[in-house]
């Protein structure tokens, strides 16, 4: 039995770099594999998250009324909104683009 341990002794001597290479090489890739599945799982719930934090995902606006458009499973409320100005906005210090400027007039109980 003395002579198995003296011979295991003298190979861990000789062979203690690989181990700790194949050590280090294992925590690498076990490290990656659950940073990605991390990853994964934010990814998987980002747009249920923004969902939650900032209440709509989608605006859909009409010119017209859009006759049963509350009735879709996907719709969760309708408002009716008034456009009190129209026109292109103008600005004496800068252009105002018309597709980043509106103004809306939305009922006090909506």
């Amino acid at each position: 039995m003395s002579f198995l341990r003296l011979m295991l002794q003298a190979g861990a001597r000789h062979r203690w770099r690989s181990w700790l290479a194949l050590a280090l090489l294992t925590a690498l890739v076990v490290g990656l594999v659950l940073a990605g599945a991390a990853t994964a799982r934010r990814t998987a719930t980002a747009f249920p998250r923004f969902e939650a934090a900032h209440g709509y995902d989608a605006f859909f606006y009409s010119v017209d009324p859009v006759p049963r458009v509350a009735s879709l499973p996907e719709v969760a409320s309708v408002t009716r909104l008034a456009a009190p100005a129209v026109g292109a906005p103008t600005c004496a210090c800068h252009p105002i683009s018309p597709n980043d400027f509106s103004i809306e007039e939305v009922p006090p109980r909506s």
